[in-house]
């Protein structure tokens, strides 16, 4: 969970990398906002979205939009 960012009583930013997508959350506990999570893209590589053979790549992009 996130009490760990509840518990900073700060702006909690996480800053990560290397998922080949470029993307924003917000993350949560038990509904109450605690920090944000940036999500860095790849410059040399294809996003994840075209990463599952035979399924549309628009489909997965919806579909990961879609659980944010």
């Amino acid at each position: 969970g996130a009490a760990w960012a509840l518990a900073a009583e700060a702006n909690t930013l996480l800053i990560s990398g290397d998922s080949h997508n470029g993307w924003a959350f917000d993350i949560a506990q038990d509904g109450t906002p605690a920090a944000v999570e940036f999500g860095g893209t790849s410059v040399t590589s294809g996003g994840m979205e075209g990463s599952f053979p035979g399924v549309d790549p628009g489909r997965v992009a919806r579909t990961l939009v879609a659980g944010n």
